[in-house]
């Protein structure tokens, strides 16, 4: 096996022991590399787990407005804003998470700040 393949498997263990709570201590001892190489591994997972989130699927323009105010950290300021209670905050994240769908309740509650249009176009397609 290459270097880079060996590189990857253990990468992938060892993302496997942060998530199952290891110890960093227990982790350097397990895999026997030094606390430098360990950080090293450490930032190349955060580095690479960054590159995918930034690889979003195409939703629509509303969901994709609410994204990015989650990722400014707005989201929760914008709703409030917005006059959203708790309940129906939770559900404007599950619709922007794609858990749920947007319902006419939301979109006409919203129609004032955001475009009915906005909730039913893609990324991809013209308003």
């Amino acid at each position: 096996m290459e270097d880079a393949e060996i590189d990857r498997q253990i990468q992938a263990q060892i993302l496997t022991d942060l998530l199952n709570a290891m110890g960093k201590d227990e982790i350097i001892e397990k895999y026997a590399v030094s606390a430098e190489q360990f950080l090293k591994i450490k930032e190349n997972i955060s580095r690479q787990a960054n590159e995918k989130s930034d690889d979003e699927e195409i939703t629509s323009h509303a969901a994709r407005y609410f994204r990015n105010l989650a990722k400014e950290h707005k989201f929760t300021s914008t709703a409030e804003g917005l006059g959203l209670s708790f309940e129906q905050t939770k559900f404007l994240n599950q619709i922007v998470l794609g858990k749920n769908r947007p319902t006419y309740g939301i979109i006409f509650m919203l129609r004032r700040s955001i475009s009915p249009a906005q909730w039913i176009y893609m990324e991809n397609e013209k308003l």
